[in-house]
């Protein structure tokens, strides 16, 4: 019973931590001003193997209510990508060799000419009013980069829609975020950057998961990473479980990098404290009831240890389930609760095996001495 009570301690307080973000956000946006001169916005796309989502998404660019932009592609595949782009715009590099993304995206850093670097992926599309929402944060000098909302592109698949039940989970912690006045960390599918910042800091870091460890590094120099969530685009998510697992495990090495490059600033940022270990204790607490319930169950045979085990294992998912539901339509996005259902009993699981294979994969990789960036887990 403690567990379900923990659970809802848990959850109150991000509900209400997550109430004030926003209202903080709002206030903040209330103030903003929009320069007489729009500033001009590179929009950048790194492709590979593209082809078939490109068009798509320079036909949302071409659509933007923001007079002021230029279209920068750079592409790492010999297929078709260079002559799509071609008909959009005139800045299109292609790469022989792949050296990955974060070279194409400091590639295109020496091409662009904007104040504002709106990076995007080459399967992401962008609502008419996009950028118009983002670039008014700029104003203000803090401001470092903006992220907007994004939702699924491919909604239809089912895979791809429980992601978008993740996502929108993801929201909510993103609210919480906002109470402490910044976020620690970015989605680089779409990402808004002042380009004053992103060359003081050196450029993208060559690493696994650039979007988290730039981010870090915004955020360590006191920098504020602003969310937007009037600013919406829509990303492809993975429409099959071998995507899913080389996205996850991708994510997983990535991220212990990242931690591994700035473990002290994370260990004092109250965003991702309240994040982390609650979640990661609760884990913990499910594993072990696990582990022990069965061992005892061996040791003295008496199935009735390991049916309590189970029982106290449903209990722990019953109240996931709730604290899913209640997160999920905290952001305004009411799913069905058998679509939660389903997300917190299967993709829920599923992605967190995927997630911790990829931490174990990077902390082998780290006592190689292996390169961080490797291509193996990208699509």
């Amino acid at each position: 019973m403690w567990l379900v009570i923990t659970v809802g301690i848990l959850t109150f307080t991000y509900l209400v931590l997550g109430h004030a973000g926003i209202k903080r956000t709002e206030r903040e946006r209330s103030s903003l001003t929009i320069p007489k001169k729009l500033p001009l916005v590179s929009i950048i796309i790194p492709t590979y193997r593209s082809e078939k989502t490109i068009e798509s998404t320079l036909k949302s660019i071409k659509s933007l209510r923001y007079p002021r932009k230029e279209i920068i592609v750079v592409n790492e595949y010999p297929d078709r990508t260079p002559e799509i782009a071609r008909k959009y715009t005139s800045k299109v590099y292609h790469s022989k060799e792949r050296t990955g993304k974060p070279n194409s995206l400091n590639l295109a850093l020496t091409k662009a000419r904007g104040d504002i670097l709106f990076f995007l992926d080459s399967d992401t599309s962008v609502m008419p009013d996009t950028l118009s929402r983002m670039v008014p944060w700029f104003s203000k000098k803090d401001v470092a980069a903006v992220m907007p909302k994004y939702l699924v592109r491919n909604d239809r698949n089912d895979l791809a829609r429980l992601a978008g039940v993740e996502n929108a989970f993801t929201f909510a912690l993103i609210k919480m975020n906002m109470f402490f006045g910044s976020l620690i960390g970015f989605r680089g599918c779409g990402i808004a950057i002042r380009r004053s910042v992103i060359k003081r800091l050196g450029g993208w870091p060559n690493t696994l998961l650039e979007d988290n460890d730039l981010a870090a590094r915004i955020a360590k120099k006191g920098m504020k990473i602003q969310w937007e969530p009037l600013s919406i685009i829509k990303t492809t998510e993975p429409p099959d479980r071998k995507r899913l697992r080389n996205q996850k495990i991708r994510w997983g090495k990535g991220s212990f990098f990242s931690y591994a490059h700035h473990w002290k600033f994370y260990m004092k940022a109250p965003q991702f404290l309240l994040f982390f270990f609650p979640y990661l204790l609760l884990s913990i607490f499910m594993i072990d009831t696990l582990l022990i319930g069965t061992v005892m169950s061996l040791i003295y045979d008496a199935p009735m240890f390991f049916a309590f085990v189970i029982y106290q294992i449903l209990l722990a998912f019953l109240a996931m389930l709730l604290h899913s539901v209640i997160m999920v339509w905290s952001t305004g996005d009411r799913r069905d609760p058998l679509e939660i259902f389903e997300f917190v009993f299967f993709y829920f699981p599923l992605t967190t095996y995927y997630y911790f294979r990829g931490l174990i994969k990077g902390i082998r990789k780290k006592k190689r001495k292996e390169p961080e960036l490797s291509f193996k887990y990208w699509q």
